[in-house]
Formats: C-alpha cells, sequence, structure tokens
C-alpha cells in the first residue's frame, strides 16, 4: 500500500508526523509526501526493520518510482499539473 499525504501549511507538520508515525506501525510499504508550494515530493519506503529511513525528495522534473510496483514510475509534472 501506498500513503499519499498532500502537506497544508496550517496542519501539514502535526499532520505529516502524526501519518508517518501511523503509517509506520501500520506497515505501509510506502509513505509520500507532497508539498505543492515548494513542488516536492518527499518518499519514504519501509525498510526490512519495519521502520522508514529518510526518505527520499524529488524537486525537480523526473520519474518518480513507486517501489512496492516494480518498474511503475510517475512523471514528476503529473503530480504538479495545474499548480
Amino acid at each position: 500500500m501506498v500513503f499519499v499525504e498532500i502537506f497544508s501549511p496550517s496542519t501539514g507538520k502535526r499532520d505529516a508526523h502524526e501519518k508517518f508515525m501511523l503509517c509506520e506501525g501500520a506497515g505501509v510499504k510506502e509513505y509520500w509526501i507532497v508539498y505543492p508550494k515548494d513542488k516536492a515530493v518527499h518518499v519514504f519506503t519501509l525498510n526490512n526493520d519495519g521502520q522508514y529511513g529518510d526518505g527520499h525528495v524529488y524537486e525537480q522534473k523526473c520519474k518518480i518510482p513507486v517501489h512496492i510496483f516494480e518498474g511503475y514510475l510517475i512523471d514528476y509534472d503529473d503530480i504538479f499539473a495545474g499548480i
């Protein structure tokens, strides 16, 4: 399962932390935080020890891998189209 959080400046820090912990505890394989204002995507993948590492931040045009689906990529531009 992949969980995607859209960061909101008003509640984002609290929401992201709480949802990060909930997703990690529930064993969600990937947790994405999308930052519309910064046009960035932070992707966390669950390690073998059941925890998220530091993750990877995508901040420029690229293809972002969806790790639970081998070979599946999402175009960065598609995420931020219309913003």
